[in-house]
């Protein structure tokens, strides 16, 4: 039985974008859909690579990811641990990571947050941004700062396609080229797809879903 994990990015949910769209396209395929509904942004990551461990447990090449934004990032480092844990014994059907970064652009995730706050007119939330911003960063800085070991990534998952847009406000365009080297994963640049949000027109993604059919079938095969 295929396993698609999907994990949504900072901020976000399950239900939103173009998540709860893919879940039914899968479905029609008899694939078994699983969209854990992530904390907020400053849940230390540690926490987060447990909660995945025990609901995949040890996965195989019958399991595949697909993350959006941060989602994206948390499957390189679930990855990392898989291979520290099981060695080269541990390897997935691929990965299709929607916006991944290496480093974010902080500036536009605090814009976020800051616009996402005002919005909820959340009073509690909103007296207390300066300490949920600061947390963002914290966790922000250290997926930046710490090294990704891109080789124990590919071991697990050798294959991978990686999403970008020319414009996305949180990923520096850098990172396409990073990701195409250090990760051997096949690139595809929108023109003007923003983040591929809601807003940006992504409450469905074709592209996606055929490429990830496309690589379940080929793996089949």
């Amino acid at each position: 039985m295929v396993n698609i994990y999907s994990l949504h990015g900072w901020g976000s949910s399950p239900e939103e974008g173009f998540f709860p769209w893919l879940r039914k396209e899968t479905k029609l395929k008899g694939y078994n859909f699983i969209a854990p509904n992530l904390p907020e942004r400053y849940v230390p990551e540690d926490n987060l690579i447990s909660m995945l461990d025990s609901m995949i447990g040890k996965p195989n090449k019958n399991d595949y990811f697909v993350g959006h934004s941060a989602g994206a990032h948390l499957f390189l480092r679930y990855c990392e641990y898989l291979n520290f844990r099981y060695s080269k014994k541990t390897q997935i059907g691929g990965m299709v990571l929607v916006a991944p970064f290496h480093k974010v652009n902080f500036k536009a995730v605090k814009a976020g947050i800051i616009k996402k706050l005002l919005d909820s007119n959340d009073e509690f939330a909103i007296n207390n941004s300066t300490e949920i911003i600061a947390n963002a960063k914290k966790v922000s800085d250290t997926w930046g700062e710490t090294p990704i070991y891109w080789k124990k990534i590919r071991e697990v998952s050798q294959k991978n396609i990686c999403l970008f847009s020319n414009n996305d406000p949180f990923v520096f365009q850098k990172e396409h080229s990073i990701f195409e080297k250090a990760l051997l994963a096949d690139i595809k640049i929108f023109e003007n797809a923003g983040h591929f949000n809601s807003r940006d027109g992504f409450d469905k993604f074709k592209y996606l879903r055929n490429i990830l059919f496309d690589m379940i079938s080929k793996n089949d095969g």
